[in-house]
């Protein structure tokens, strides 16, 4: 494989593999432990969890560990600010109270979507590998001068 195939094979996998995820609402109850949510923060939330989260956190992410009332551990994913920003976490283990939360959402993985996205990508992957090095001057691979031998 060349590789100009090379690179856009890692390239083309790299932006379709981040997955094809979906949020719906969590429905009744507390989640299941295991079950990855995304939580807007009311806004005494943000207040109340500022020096554990930081300051004006409006949304944050992350996969149920255990529910204990209405206290709810997180292993946290991502925390958004006020204004879009956001910070990626490495599943530190936070504990909220559920009333800190307003809108509670699910976000799951569509393995079907993401089967199709990846199975895209490799095709498109090809593609560009195949137009890419076709086009690119590949020279002379028989190792001589360019000058045939006299059969």
């Amino acid at each position: 494989m060349r590789k100009t195939e090379v690179a856009a094979l890692a390239v083309s996998l790299g932006i379709l593999t981040s997955g094809c995820f979906a949020t719906a609402p969590l429905g009744d109850g507390p989640p299941a432990a295991g079950t990855r949510i995304v939580a807007e923060m009311t806004q005494e939330g943000s207040r109340q969890m500022a020096p554990v989260i930081g300051e004006n956190v409006v949304l944050v992410e992350g996969v149920v560990q255990e529910v204990r009332g209405n206290q709810w551990d997180l292993l946290m994913r991502r925390v958004e600010y006020a204004g879009g920003v956001g910070d990626f976490w490495s599943e530190e283990r936070v504990t909220f109270e559920s009333q800190l939360f307003g809108r509670v959402e699910q976000r799951e993985l569509r393995r079907i979507r993401t089967a199709l996205a990846v199975g895209g990508g490799v095709v498109l992957a090809l593609v560009l590998g195949r137009t890419l090095g076709s086009s690119g001057g590949g020279g002379d691979t028989g190792g001589g001068n360019g000058i045939d031998p006299p059969l």
